[in-house]
């Protein structure tokens, strides 16, 4: 078999964006990163990159994870959070002072929008979940 690359990231060093992405097929519209099953599990961990919704996804038993390439949550992205009905909803952001801003925010729209049985937590760990091992990601995340 062979896997064609549906988009690629580059890292902007000079100027701002930070990072570029390109999609190389048409379709794909997403403006976000799943890493998902086709059947949902029940926690949902939002993250700002590739690698830390990777790791959250292959090691957190009960977390699917998606990663939104910024700070902030666009309206196609909430609307499939929705869509999928999380029973608890992680925001993870960066531990910089944007990922902290972006994080209050994405809770605050998420709390008017999400229903009201849906636990929504603004977690604040010291690392990344890219920098964290296995055994970390698993304490910090599933929801047993």
């Amino acid at each position: 078999t062979c896997a064609l690359p549906i988009w690629y990231q580059i890292r902007n060093m000079i100027d701002s964006p930070k990072y570029l992405t390109y999609r190389t097929l048409s379709r794909l519209h997403q403006d976000s990163a799943w890493f998902i099953n086709a059947k949902p599990r029940p926690c949902l961990v939002i993250t700002e990159d590739y690698l830390s919704a990777y790791r959250v996804r292959r090691d957190a038993d009960s977390c699917d994870a998606v990663a939104l390439l910024r700070t902030t949550a666009t309206e196609a992205t909430i609307a499939e959070i929705l869509d999928r009905n999380y029973e608890t909803i992680m925001v993870c952001l960066d531990p910089d002072s944007a990922g902290r801003h972006g994080s209050k925010k994405l809770v605050k729209k998420l709390e008017l929008l999400v229903p009201s049985t849906t636990d929504i937590i603004e977690h604040h760990p010291v690392y990344e979940p890219k920098e964290m091992t296995p055994d970390d990601i698993d304490i910090h995340f599933n929801r047993k």
